[in-house]
């Protein structure tokens, strides 16, 4: 397969992404994003984040993260939320493609770059 065939088929999927998430966004936000950003301003609050649901007023969604995991979440209360949502919606397919780099090389599997890019592609059609 080509390098001008996968590279199609991979920006084909990474465009889906952000054409799709994107306007989820415009219309109703994330909502597993605004679960994260509720449970760390409950947490600044000194409030039980495993007390109480998040969320849009019609989903009552519980956090069920290790509280280990709102170190890595705080960042989300630093920034106005669009700029927040469009960020986490651009970095996350970036850290599954290196996770699939990564898997490759710790299994020593000598890869081109136009198979990377065909299996990058593929995994990012399962990408939520």
């Amino acid at each position: 397969m080509g390098i001008l065939v996968s590279g199609s088929l991979f920006l084909a999927g990474f465009l889906q992404i952000i054409v799709n998430i994107l306007s989820t966004i415009k219309v109703k936000g994330l909502v597993d994003f605004l679960v994260y950003r509720q449970a760390v301003e409950a947490f600044l609050k000194g409030r039980n984040i495993y007390h109480q649901l998040f969320s849009l007023p019609l989903d009552h969604i519980p956090f069920n993260y290790p509280p280990s995991s709102l170190i890595f979440l705080f960042f989300l209360k630093a920034f106005p939320l669009k700029i927040t949502e469009i960020s986490l919606t651009i970095i996350s397919p970036i850290f599954l493609w290196l996770t699939i780099w990564l898997v490759f090389k710790l299994l020593n599997f000598k890869i081109s770059l136009s198979l990377f890019l065909f299996v990058a592609a593929l995994l990012t059609q399962t990408f939520p």
